[in-house]
């Protein structure tokens, strides 16, 4: 074995020894020749030698989920997970895997994204640290086609004309290349982009050049906002630090967020977060303030559909925030069967050609199992579907599209239909873009069926646009029971700029020059769909510059558009939120209808009421037909509504709506457990003035609504407080309920409380577990409960569908440590008798709770404002700062005050200030026998301070230094410390003598 493979096992080796803290406590280590991630691999040929791109996930915890421990900073997380995949890839070497790597993944997951032969995948199973691989999809559709999409092309024309000149937009994301093309070129007045802050590398965002690849996702979400609002401003506030490919750290969020009112954004554009957001959060909270202080925020809604329901991101979570869907809007196959009327909306495979001159025409299909050779020919060799389009079930063998499609092609197929093997939607791709490829449509299981069970076995096929929502889009309802998203957009291929690569540096293998000699590349996701919301936003604010966020919130979701799946039934509200943006629709609506979703939370059978508030926005007085839609109408619950309702011009009304639960209703548990729908209100003389508002509802589920009151708790013996009371619903009595931290499933119980009845209900924590031994570290963790029916019986935790989270959780932080009152500074204030009074607080509330520590100057708290550390790259620690007016009486008299700082866990620390206002360090000497003479001292910092008649420097702490030459007749020198700003006051004077 060579020095070099020895020396790689040895890293590995020595990062396996380190502290659990440091790299995660859970699945650090893989299963050895674990392949069950192959089942991702099912449609493409594992025999070929052709590169595929693929995303490797890794043991070992990523940086968001320690950031904050004492024991480790986010920087040397990110650190130590760079070195496992280093080692992890000189694994891959050593085993002889032909790779090229992409990416990598620290912030929000451990992984990296490598190109590989397909044929050598499998050998990724004997490395330990892979604990899954995925198949990396990237897809090439427009901006021309998401725009159309939701209208913008008409909003910008006459006679609407907006284009949201005139207004601000706030990209809080990663660095933007603004030299690119799709934002003129350069940066300031006359260009899209016009100033901003780099909070990376702490310098102007017009100092920032020459970024390359870590300005991807900034990049691409600016250029969308550029995009749907051309006449719009741009100001970019870079969060991302390097490699966080699009993540960001919490202080250099809140820093931007402060930016941007003062620099007088209107509408923020916030890409960012991580799974499972909670309402009763600091994150949420500082949204929220935002949106009260004028400001539109628009959010991701996160990206962790498939993770299953209650999946909402943490910034999404804001109740006055827009969170946004991601919809699939491009061009599809849209399938007709002529015999029976059926219609299905067939999806693209990536990279495959579309279906050209085949629009319009109605065509015979061959059903051929799999799409083996054997079942495209007979027996003696003649082709059964020269001409024709080919039936093929997704699996099977051959396994790979491609090999499907060319078999198929070799044999003079036109097209391929390929129906999924399982239920629900599927996306697959034919790897590259080859000659003589035919075009492939993927559809549902149920339609491929139908089209095999059919007699007739025609097809008529037409290009088009259908709108679906992207199964990895994240998901309501919040642990709070709100709906969410609230509204979807576009965010499925998305095309938008990418920046130029950095010296020395390569192109994304994405990516692809544009006509003008810039770069692009397609990217997905709710970050995607999000800057087109808030460009819809900015156009919205020009139109209406009055409106207030709510207004703005109200008019996007009143107005959304119904979002379906192909078989006509509608996503959820939980899916699609509201449904599909529509920009004119939003412009000028007649009515604004609040809240903009309905949700009744957790209910029982009986009777449960709520209201909308109509507001009218028009002169005229309308009268709307109102109707429920149940997402299944076989659901036994009733939503009452009056069928008609007249509102007056400039007017408003409540409206009481009712739902009635009926007994056969199934109760919610973890399969079972979304009621929704949506009401409808229909202009009765105009078909094209409707409105809607989606509810929604759970029955009986267990427990929800849980928080935690206050959202810290220290251990320390000192603190002022030492327990933390958690508030929930129970639907049904339990006979015990128990507590636990995520992560530490079996160690940490605690709070055992039973039996309960159905109802609200406390339990006060005093921070003592079922085990004496254990301990916790600091740090912020998610709470969840565990019920136990009867007695006997085992303990249960609500978790969604996909095991990921629960619908009842609360996030604690655990914080032993004292906020540090740190660099104390006084000076003389520019208000006559007053000191002012400078520093910060630097304290685990803020670097982990996200909290703002309280400052008291002798018992008066003080306003403070927060400050982020970003001195260089890697860092993005926040300190609260105070900035205090001490009045004072300098009569020479020593002053004294006391500050004392506390956080939200109850530690707290005090620092005594004492000082005199002028003093010297030699106030008299026998004799001046010399031709000059050291005079030095102190003085309050502001104060002018003159020796023999010559002003000398006072520094920042309030120190001087003179060298006073004195005549040979002289036998004495004048100090004089004096505040010319403050009329009436008496300086001070002292004499060397």
């Amino acid at each position: 074995m060579g020095r070099k493979v020895i020396a790689q096992i040895l890293v590995l080796a020595l990062l396996l020894g380190m502290p659990m803290t440091a790299l995660g406590a859970n699945n650090l280590v893989g299963i050895a020749n674990n392949t069950q991630w192959l089942v991702h691999f099912s449609d493409y040929d594992l025999n070929s030698p052709e590169p595929i791109s693929v995303v490797v996930e890794l043991a070992g915890a990523p940086v968001i989920e320690v950031e904050g421990l004492e024991t480790l900073t986010e920087s040397a997380q990110e650190e130590a997970l760079i070195a496992l995949q280093d080692a992890v890839l000189a694994q891959m070497q050593a085993l002889g895997i032909d790779h090229e790597l992409q990416h990598r993944y620290t912030l929000l997951l451990n992984g990296i994204v490598v190109n590989m032969p397909a044929n050598q995948l499998a050998l990724l199973g004997q490395v330990p640290q892979v604990i899954d691989v995925y198949p990396n999809y990237e897809t090439f559709d427009a901006l021309d086609v998401s725009v159309p999409a939701i209208d913008l092309p008409k909003a910008w024309e006459p006679p609407y004309g907006y284009d949201g000149t005139g207004v601000i937009v706030g990209v809080i994301d990663g660095r933007i290349d603004w030299k690119h093309p799709a934002f003129g070129g350069g940066i300031g007045p006359g260009y899209r982009v016009i100033g901003g802050w780099d909070f990376v590398d702490n310098r102007p965002l017009a100092e920032s050049v020459n970024i390359g690849h870590d300005a991807r996702h900034g990049t691409h979400v600016a250029a969308t906002v550029a995009a749907v609002a051309p006449g719009a401003s741009i100001m970019g506030y870079a969060a991302s630090s390097p490699h966080h490919l699009g993540g960001s750290t919490l202080a250099r969020v809140l820093a931007a967020m402060e930016m941007a009112v003062k620099d007088g954004v209107r509408v923020i554009n916030l890409s960012t977060g991580d799974p499972y957001g909670h309402e009763d959060t600091i994150r949420t909270k500082a949204i929220n303030r935002l949106v009260d202080a004028g400001v539109v925020v628009v959010i991701a809604n996160g990206n962790s559909g498939r993770s299953g329901e209650r999946t909402t991101w943490t910034y999404a979570a804001a109740e006055k925030a827009i969170s946004v869907g991601n919809a699939d809007t491009n061009i599809r196959a849209l399938l007709t069967h002529p015999a029976t009327g059926t219609k299905m909306a067939g999806v693209m495979l990536y990279h495959s050609p579309d279906i050209g001159d085949l629009h319009g025409g109605t065509f015979e299909y061959v059903d051929c199992n799999y799409g083996a050779e054997a079942d495209l020919y007979d027996e003696e060799g003649n082709s059964l579907v020269e001409g024709k389009i080919v039936l093929v079930s997704r699996g099977g063998s051959p396994s790979g599209f491609r090999v499907k499609m060319e078999n198929a092609a070799a044999a003079g197929a036109i097209a391929m239909i390929v129906y999924n093997n399982r239920a629900g939607v599927f996306t697959g791709t034919i790897d590259t873009k080859k000659d003589g490829d035919i075009p492939c449509i993927a559809v549902y299981q149920s339609e491929g069926q139908f089209l095999v069970d059919a007699e007739d076995k025609t097809i008529t096929l037409e290009r088009g646009h259908y709108f679906l929502m992207n199964d990895r889009s994240s998901m309501g309802p919040t642990p709070m029971l709100n709906i969410k998203p609230d509204v979807s957009a576009p965010g499925t291929s998305i095309v938008a700029a990418y920046p130029y690569p950095a010296p020395g540096e390569d192109p994304d293998a994405n990516a692809f020059l544009g006509e003008d000699g810039a770069w692009y590349i397609s990217l997905t996701g709710t970050s995607m769909a999000t800057p087109h919301v808030a460009g819809v936003a900015a156009i919205l604010l020009q139109a209406n510059p009055d409106w207030t966020p709510e207004q703005v919130k109200l008019a996007i979701m009143n107005t959304a558009t119904d979002i379906k799946h192909s078989t006509g039934e509608s996503f959820r509200p939980i899916e699609q939120g509201a449904g599909m943006v529509n920009v004119l629709r939003a412009l000028n609506p007649n009515v604004f209808i609040k809240p903009g979703s309905l949700a009744f939370k957790e209910v029982t059978v009986g009777e449960t009421t709520r209201s909308l508030k109509l507001e009218s926005n028009a002169d005229k007085a309308i009268t709307y037909r109102i109707r429920v839609e149940k997402h299944d109408p076989t659901h036994d619950y009733e939503i009452v509504v009056p069928r008609i309702l007249s509102l007056a011009g400039n007017s408003s009304v409540d409206l009481p709506v009712e739902l009635r639960v009926g007994a056969d209703l199934p109760i919610s548990d973890e399969e079972n457990n979304v009621y929704c729908g949506y009401i409808y209100f229909e202009n009765i003389h105009d078909p094209n003035d409707t409105y809607r508002v989606p509810y929604h509802f759970v029955n009986q589920m267990v427990i929800s609504q849980m928080t935690v009151d206050p959202i810290a708790l220290s251990f320390h013996p000192d603190a002022s407080h030492k327990e933390v009371t958690f508030s929930f619903v129970l639907s049904r009595p339990v006979n015990d309920l128990r507590f636990r931290f995520h992560g530490y499933a079996t160690t940490s119980y605690f709070g055992n409380t039973g039996p309960l009845d159905a109802g609200f209900h406390t339990v006060v924590w005093d921070g003592t577990f079922n085990d004496p031994e254990f301990d916790i570290p600091d740090g912020v963790y998610a709470v969840y409960p565990q019920y136990q029916l009867e007695p006997g019986d085992t303990y249960r935790n609500m978790l969604n569908t996909g095991d990921q989270t629960s619908p009842a959780l609360a996030y604690l932080a655990i914080d032993r440590e004292a906020p540090k009152i740190c660099d104390v500074a006084v000076e003389v204030a520019d208000i006559a008798n007053h000191l002012r009074v400078t520093g910060y607080i630097d304290d685990l509330s803020r670097d982990v709770l996200r909290d703002v520590p309280v400052v008291y100057l002798d018992g008066e708290q003080l306003e403070t404002t927060n400050r982020a550390d970003l001195s260089g790259p890697g860092r993005g620690y926040d300190f609260t700062c105070f900035d205090a007016l001490v009045p004072v009486e300098l009569d020479g008299s020593t002053i004294s005050f006391t500050l004392e700082a506390k956080d939200r866990a109850g530690n707290s620390s005090v620092q005594e200030i004492e000082l005199l206002p002028f003093e010297l360090d030699n106030p008299a000497v026998d004799l001046i026998d010399s031709d000059v003479h050291t005079v030095s001292g102190r003085a309050i910092p502001g104060m002018e301070v003159t020796v023999g008649g010559q002003v000398v420097e006072v520094d920042s702490e309030g120190y001087f230094v003179a060298e006073v030459a004195v005549p040979a007749a002289v036998s004495f020198i004048d100090v004089v410390a004096d505040v010319p700003g403050w009329d009436n006051f008496t300086p001070f004077k002292q004499q060397i003598q």
